[in-house]
This record gives C-alpha cells, structure tokens and sequence, in this order.
C-alpha cells in the first residue's frame, strides 16, 4: 500500500493545471435562498461536482472554450445554460425554480421541499449518507438529536423516559458510532464512550447528517457511522434572517400545562464578507413514568413452569428536565482565506423523583420450595420484605464545544485546511440521596402474571400499605463528578488537478487529539440500627401513590422527599477520603465503610488518550464514474488510572496502565451513473472502536474470602472491522427517490463482558470471575431500501400529498466465549418509518409510524435470562398552520398511539421491566422573518 501511495504521489506532479477555472452559486428567483446538493455538470467532458451548503461551486481545470453548463436538482426540471469559459477565473450564477418563500431555513415548494434537499445531498455525496435537514427537524415532533435520526433506514434509538437517548447504527451500539458537532467530536460526560443525545435538542441544528461509509479524511472510530451534527451559519441563509419558536406541551401522566419550549435563530451578513449566526433555545418539560419490574426468573424442576425468583419493584419516576443551549458562529471571507470561529454550549438537567417499594425475598422462599407455582402466577408461603425507597437527585450535564479554523486558497486548485477545536463534557450528579425504610411480613403472598407485562399483588392485604409496618433501614448520599476535555489540531492539504482530461485532487493531513477523561465516584453507606425507634418524627410515608397509577399493583407508599432530604441534614461528624461523615456522636447511623469502598473505589478512574493520524486520498472523476480512494493511520497512546479493592480486608489502592497500538485502514468509495436517473455505489473502508476506558483497566473489586473478582481488562484491544457496502438509487422523474442496499461488517476482536466458575489466575481460584475480552469475530448483513415520493406531482391527481418509506433488515452473529452464539447486543432485526403528508397554500400535516423490532439488551448466562428490549411502534403527528406569510400556529402530537417501552427476560412471557409514559400534545407558534 505504500509503495502504491509513493506512485500516485509521483504521478501527481505530472499532472496539468489548466488556467481556466469556474465558479459560482445555484440559489432560487429570490436569492433569498441557495441549493445544497445542486449536481453542475460540464457537458461533453468529465467535470462534475455539487454545490456545498451555501450554494456554492467551483470547478478547477477546464480548457477554455463554449460548454453548456448542466444544473440538475431533485424537485425541479434540470436546467441548461450555454458560456464561454475563458483563460483565469469565470464566474455563472444559476437560478432554480421561481420566486418562492423561505420556512424553516429551506426553500419550500410544497411539503416536499426537505425531502428534496435531503435526497439531492444524498445523491451528490461521494458517500452513503442519510441527511435530516433543518425543514424536517421543524416538520417531526422531536424533542432530542436521537428522535430526529431515528427516522433515517439503519437507524435505531434507545429510549430513557420516553426520549431517545442512544442512537444505535445499522445494529451497532452508541460506544461503536461517533458523533461531531461541525465535524469536531464530542465528548462522552458518562463513564464510557457512548455520546448522550437526549440533551442535545435538534432545533439549534440547521441539520444532521449520518455518514455510513467513510473515506481517510475522516476519524476512524466509528463502526456503526458517524452522527454529524451541523450548526446554522450566516451564509446558509438570506440576509437578516430571524426565527422565532414557542410553543406549551401537555402529558397525560403529569397533567402539567406549564411546560414550555423557546427557540431563536439569527443570522446576517455584513459588508457581504463577515457572518453571524446565533441560535438559543430553552425547554422546561416536566415527565412521570409508571414501572414495574422483576429481578430475574428461574424453572420449577416439578412442574417446567416458570417463576419468578427475584425481587418485583414498582417504581415511580417524576422529574423536570430543563434544557438551554446557545451556539454563536462568526465567519469572515477574505480575499481568498474563509475564517469561522464556532461556539456550541448545551445544559441539561435533570431533577428527579425515584420512588421505589420493592418486594425482596423471593429468592430465599424459591430456594426453601415453599411456594407453588401455576403457569400464569405463584404463591410465595413466608417472610417477605418490602423496601420502600425515596431517591431525589439533580444531574447536570453540560457539552462544550469550541473552534477556530479556516481555508486558504491560493493558485493552480490548491487549498489548505486548519482548525483547532476544543470539547468538553461534565456530568456532576452531586446531590442523589436515598432514604429506605423496610417492612417484613410472614405470610402467602400470591403474585399474578397472567399479564406479563404488569404482574399484580396484592398489597394492601398482605399489610405492606400499613404506614406503621416500616421501620428505618438504610441510607445513602452520592456525589458523582465526571469530566471528559478533547483538545484538536488538524491541518490538511487538498490539490485539484487534471490528468489525460480527467479532474481530480489530492488530499492529505494530519490531525492531533488529545484527551482526558476524569471520574470520581463517591457513595456514602449508612445503616439504620435504632430498629423500630425513629427519634426524627414522621417519616413522611403516606398512603396509594395517586388514583392516575396505570399499573395493575398498587404503587406502595411514598416517602415525602422534603422529609427524606431533612434527614440527611442530621449526618455530622468528621469526613473521611470520600468526603462521608462519620457520624460521630450518633449512635443510631451507622457508617458501613466497606459498602462506601466497594461503591466508590471501583468508580474512580482517570485517562489520558493521545491520537496521531495522518492520511492520504484521491479523488477521480471518470467518465459517469467517481473514485476516492485511499488510507487513513492512526496511532494511539492510552494511560488509565484506576482503583482495586480487596473487599475482606478494605485494603485498596490505584493502578496506571498502558496501552499503545496503530491501525492502518485502506477505503475505496465509488459511485457510477449509470442513466441519469440511475446510479450505484459501492465502499471498502475500515474502522475501529476502541475499547472503553474503565473495561481496559485494572479496575478489580476483589471478594477474597468468597474468592470472587469483577476486574477490567488492560490488554484489551480495539475492535477493527472491514466493512463492504453496496447501494442502488433510482430517480424517476424529479420527485421520486427508490434506493436499496445491503451492507456487510466484519469486526476482528469484538469485546464482550463475561462471567467464568473456577478460573486460576495465579496461585488463586476464583469461584467467580468477571472480566471483559477480545472474542474472534462477529458479522453484521443488512439490508435497506428506501422509497420517497410526491405523490401529487407524480400522478398529478392527487396534489399536496408526500409519501416515504424505509426499512432495514439486520442479521448479526457472534460467538462468546462459552461457544454460544448470539446475535450482537442492541441489534434489532428489522426497523422502519412510514410516514405521509399533505400540504396546500395554509396548511401542511404529517403522521409519522416509527418501528423497532426486538433486540438483546444485555446478555445473559442463558436465552432464557437475555435481557430483551421488546418491539416498539410509536405514531406521531404534526400539523402547522399558515396565520400570515411570516407565522405559523403548529400542533403536535407524540406517542398517540400510547405505546410503552417493554423488556423482557428471554420471552415477552417473562417481565425484566414495564414502562409507560403517556401521549404528548403541544400547540405553539413560529415565526420566519427574512430580509435582504
């Protein structure tokens, strides 16, 4: 391969440079508003390209001479314009359709004018690439980046709370796709390398781009694909422009009419060459969710019936989620220097209430067999337990991100690229307390899962609603800091040229990152030893949660949280490494130093990751055919520190570690017109994804007289794939897109978590041991297609209506390492979007019908113990309304089919956890004011 690069290098020099050059910009009658994904072709000769998002071109190396200048644009008829290209610099504007207005950023002709754009942007890239642009981000009632993409083929979510949160890419999770903000890289505040998306709201954005073949001028970790968030700029949009959102939401569970949402959006352009854009948005949104959920289920050997053998736990969660963001981006044009500085800051935060009462204790009577069980319920014959928890606590979560870069262009087609950037992401979770009070009661207690989804019990008869049965149990307080900094440099060199009349160019660069990532874990254990003696008065346990509860068993009793806060302001005394009081002076808390080690010790790590790339591409412009080719090296340098704990003894101390590795990845991306409303594609390319920090660790929490162990895995190595895609977009008239593809991923050194009996380290057997490793290889076949379509102005009977469809087939295989072979975690088999819309000249509406099949959440020791996330469809509605040219009165509706999020242990007969969070309707306003 590098003998290969040192040729193409040499041929380049050969090249020739032609003096005549053409530029230009493809906008509608108005000006007001420019086309991105605009094809410009050269008649009679090789020259090709597209317009980027400002609606702008340039072509580089044409002989001087006559051509008829091409402009072809999903939407509208293709349009053909005769110039003469002289020696030196030319400049050709072109103007697309007729005198229109501008909604929601883009040029609307109908409904249908973001699907046009997105489809137009997807034809012209030299990659597959799926776009939601900023007309779409305003047409589907989403909330979150995550909800937005989900309506893209090969795309699913993760759902906390009813949002989404995790985006999961052509079956691969979020710790296996990246995701940029303007092409920098964000950050992770979690634990792990997975990116939040539920508080990143998609109305800042001006889109989102999901990259799922990639060519060496982009970071190789990313297996799934790539999440680009990009931001509004000054020069993607008329002079003097200014949105204006606000709108009030409704939830059955929370009956809150105070919710709000705001959002602004400006831009304009001085002196026609410096840019400003500033868009801010706020949300305050307020959520309830009602959950029950089983610890785990097991076969009674008598009858082959199952049961369930683990704790069952009702759970009720209410929080307000506040979200404010801001993101300011300048932009200078020089003489031939482009300069931007952006800016992008999100808050998020989350004060919630965790109510939880628990039923414990089903273990020990399943081991004792005294209980008997039917196919649809079993009676438990002893002493059972029920915890009741109260757990408020305030998470903030903020995501930074800062750039400086620009582009240079001097003579003969060269351009030089530099940008430095800085991310960051802090989660602090500093103010989560948990108060439990308990109850025991001997007797039958029967459970009915003749509903698996929502198991009853009854128990106000069994005596477990009688507020004087509790008594003081345990207590805890956490305060968790976690902070992520990535500090870039990169610099990159692209030169056009023309060989035996073919255009081309010649890429290469270098890029520096640097990050760091710190977590400290504080858990503070106390036990209550006072018994039924409770000096602090009314504990604050009252009785049926709310008449609203959804769920067939009661929700339990609550604990006031005010009165469950006052008691952590009684804990005093000295404090000790974890910042926990001793509680000096108060006999009746006790501090449990052993489970404060266990909780914070293993928690706290910290990691430096240095990256060094450097790539080289080209690109060819053949007859109908076009290549990028190329390979991408980067090299990486990671130092962990993190804590082992002997649990026996309390001992523990921190251990660094160190691992260094280099990964060298070829990719070829093609892409060839077949008819003009015919091309395919098809991509070689590698990638990677690097192993957690803490699971490539030597985290360890050691059980040494039980002769257990849970540790991370320092020699852990990344996970490197090979994938091939294929695809096929067809586009018959100017309103239709069909495409289909298949895609196919092989990963080398998948990392799985695992769980062994009798394992020798050493001179030491361990009884359990748990650990993460490198299996051989796992597969990963999909299938997609695609259709959109006007429907009106196909048939021309039927104006006004829009109609798109995707689906996507995924089959996955892997092997762990007891030789079972299972599909890979958070694959789901078959997912896909229907939705369809009408518009005239007041009014526009659109139901959205979202599917995700079954996926395996977790694995488990068997089938039979998966943690599954069960099949899910959601409609959602949205109608906006035309009050004047300017304002708009917009009503949505989410989930109004009711749906609930289900998981289940191996079969949907057997419940893991049951949620439902309530339809959600919002009226607002929007107002779009455009200038010149």
């Amino acid at each position: 391969m590098q003998k290969i690069f040192l040729l193409l290098i040499t041929i380049l020099f050969s090249f020739s440079i032609s003096a005549a050059n053409l530029k230009g910009s493809v906008t509608d009658f108005s000006g007001k508003s420019s086309f991105e994904g605009a094809i410009i072709t050269v008649d009679g000769t090789n020259f090709r390209t597209s317009t980027d998002r400002e609606g702008n071109f340039s072509i580089t190396g044409i002989e001087p001479g006559r051509y008829n200048i091409i402009v072809t644009y999903l939407g509208t008829s293709p349009i053909l314009k005769n110039i003469t290209i002289s020696s030196g610099e030319n400049e050709e504007n072109f103007i697309l359709g007729s005198s229109v207005d501008l909604t929601e950023n883009l040029l609307v002709v109908g409904q249908a004018a973001s699907t046009y754009n997105a489809i137009s942007r997807q034809r012209a890239s030299d990659q597959f690439l799926s776009v939601v642009d900023s007309d779409a981000l305003g047409s589907f009632p989403d909330t979150t980046v995550a909800e937005s993409v989900r309506r893209l083929s090969g795309v699913t979510v993760e759902n906390d709370q009813g949002e989404g949160r995790y985006a999961i890419l052509r079956g691969l999770g979020g710790n296996l796709n990246q995701v940029t903000i303007d092409g920098i890289a964000v950050v992770a505040p979690e634990d792990n390398r997975n990116v939040i998306l539920d508080g990143l709201p998609s109305d800042m954005l001006e889109s989102i781009e999901v990259f799922k073949s990639f060519t060496p001028d982009q970071d190789l970790d990313a297996i799934g694909g790539k999440i680009n968030l990009k931001t509004l700029t000054a020069f993607d949009r008329p002079k003097n422009y200014l949105r204006i959102r606000a709108e009030t939401s409704y939830n059955e569970l929370t009956e809150n009419e105070e919710n709000y949402k705001t959002s602004i959006a400006y831009s304009n352009v001085f002196n026609d060459n410096v840019g400003l854009a500033i868009s801010a948005n706020a949300e305050n949104r307020e959520i309830t969710s009602h959950n029950n959920e089983s610890g785990g289920w097991g076969v009674d050997d008598a009858t082959g019936f199952y049961l369930m053998n683990d704790d069952y736990e009702m759970r009720y969660y209410n929080l307000t989620r506040e979200r404010i963001g801001l993101s300011v981006n300048l932009d200078f044009r020089l003489d031939n220097t482009d300069l931007y500085i952006k800016t992008f800051y999100n808050q998020y935060e989350d004060a919630e209430q965790r109510n939880k009462f628990e039923l414990k204790g089903i273990d020990d009577i399943v081991d004792d067999g005294t209980y008997t069980v039917s196919q649809t319920g079993a009676i438990y014959a002893g002493e059972l337990e029920v915890e009741n928890e109260s757990r408020p606590r305030i998470e903030e979560r903020t995501i930074e991100k800062y750039s400086f870069g620009g582009i240079t262009s001097l003579d003969d087609g060269l351009e030089i690229q530099y940008e430095i950037s800085y991310s960051s992401a802090t989660e602090q979770d500093t103010d989560r307390q948990n108060a439990v009070f308990n109850a025991e009661i001997d007797t039958n207690h029967y459970i009915d899962w003749s509903n698996p989804e929502e198991p009853y019990v009854d128990f106000a008869s069994a005596g477990f609603l009688n507020p004087y049965a509790y008594e003081a149990d345990k207590f805890e307080y956490e305060s968790n800091d976690r902070d992520d900094q990535e500090l870039t440099f990169k610099f990159d060199v692209r030169q056009d040229f023309v060989f035996q009349g073919n255009p081309g160019s010649f890429k290469s660069g270098i890029k520096i990152k640097q990050r760091e990532k710190n977590v400290n874990a504080n858990v503070c254990a106390y036990d209550w030893s006072g018994e039924d003696y409770w000096p602090y008065g009314d504990q604050g346990l009252t009785n049926e949660l709310s008449s609203d509860w959804r769920l067939r068993s009661s929700a339990g009793l609550i604990i006031d949280k005010e009165k469950a806060r006052a008691i952590f302001q009684r804990f005093t005394g000295d404090q000790d490494e974890f910042g926990c009081f001793t509680m000096a002076g108060d006999s009746f808390f006790e501090y449990e130093r052993g489970d404060t080690l266990e909780e914070s010790v293993p928690g706290d790590f910290f990691a430096d990751e240095n990256i060094t790339a450097g790539y080289a591409m080209f690109t060819f412009d053949l007859p109908e055919t076009t290549i990028v080719v190329g390979a991408r090296a980067e090299d990486t340098n990671v130092v962990t520190l993190s804590g082992r704990l002997d649990t026996a003894t309390e001992n523990y101390y921190y251990d660094a570690d160190r691992h260094d590795y280099l990964v060298v990845a070829p990719s070829i991306n093609v892409k060839h017109l077949i008819e003009d409303d015919l091309q395919i594609r098809a991509a070689l390319y590698g990638s990677l994804a690097r192993p957690k920090f803490q699971d490539a660790s030597s985290y360890a929490v050691i059980e040494s007289e039980d002769r257990e162990i849970e540790q991370g895995n320092p020699g852990l190595d990344p996970t490197i794939t090979t994938s091939l895609d294929f695809g096929v977009d067809y586009f018959p008239g100017d309103v239709t897109w069909i495409g289909a593809g298949v895609f196919y991923k092989n990963l080398e050194d998948p990392i799985f978590g695992y769980e062994l009996e009798d394992v020798a380290t050493g001179a030491t057997t361990w009884t359990e041991f748990s650990s993460f490793l490198n299996a051989d290889s796992a597969t990963v076949l999909g299938l997609e297609f695609n259709v959109q379509t006007d429907i009106g102005a196909l048939a021309g009977t039927m104006p006004g209506w829009l109609v798109g469809f995707n689906y996507t087939f995924v089959d996955s295989e892997s092997t762990l390492p007891d030789g079972r072979e299972v599909a890979l975690q958070k694959t789901a088999e078959s997912t896909g979007n229907f939705n369809i819309g009408y518009a005239n000249d007041f009014i526009e509406a659109k139901i959205i019908a979202s599917y995700r099949g079954a996926y395996i959440r977790e694995l488990g020791s068997s089938p039979a113990n998966e943690d599954i996330n069960g099949e899910h469809t959601q409609i959602d509605l949205s109608i906006k309304g035309d009050i004047t040219d300017e304002l708009q009165i917009t009503f949505d509706a989410v989930n109004i089919n009711d749906a609930p999020e289900y998981y289940y242990f191996g079969a949907d007969t057997r419940l893991m956890q049951y949620d439902e969070f309530g339809p959600r309707y919002s009226i607002g306003l929007r107002y779009t004011f455009t200038g010149n």
